[in-house]
């Protein structure tokens, strides 16, 4: 499949990648919308590289795997950026899981949505209400960050 990676020499290119498959636990979603951050081009000081970029996503189900027990093929769905978590430190046992020391993100650490396909943890899924659109959907992330950054 085709997907926009952020290269070891910092540069940007289509490449093609093999499609993912979902591991115990974890959701692969068909892309349909995708929104460009800043930190997709330039943000990322710390990105494990190869990596496909792209967070700000919204999709359809195609495929769970394991122990998948509330997101189901074909249901319409967008993401939080966290694609992994310890699930053993204290901020993830408070539910502060965005600061797990080993938290890897979708995009700068784990492949993400500027992809046909891309695969998250199921606790990073949530359902798209019908007469949410997959553009809107995909702007969700960046709606939440802006909404958490005037309550704090």
């Amino acid at each position: 499949m085709k997907a926009l990676m952020k290269l070891i020499d910092g540069n940007i290119a289509l490449k093609d990648v093999p499609e993912p498959t979902p591991g115990p636990g974890e959701v692969k979603v068909r892309v349909k919308a995708t929104g460009i951050c800043g930190s997709d081009l330039y943000g990322y000081s710390v990105v494990k590289s190869p990596v496909v970029i792209g967070h700000e996503t919204a999709g359809e189900v195609v495929e769970v795997g394991r122990r998948v027990r509330k997101v189901r093929v074909g249901d319409r769905v967008t993401t939080e950026t966290t694609a992994y978590i310890c699930g053993k430190c204290r901020f993830c046992h408070s539910g502060d899981y965005n600061l797990c020391l080993y938290r890897r993100g979708l995009g700068p650490k784990i492949n993400g949505a500027f992809a046909e396909y891309f695969v998250i943890r199921e606790e990073s899924i949530h359902h798209l209400p019908s007469h949410i659109d997959f553009f809107s959907g995909a702007l969700t992330e960046p709606l939440a960050c802006a909404t958490h950054a005037v309550i704090e």
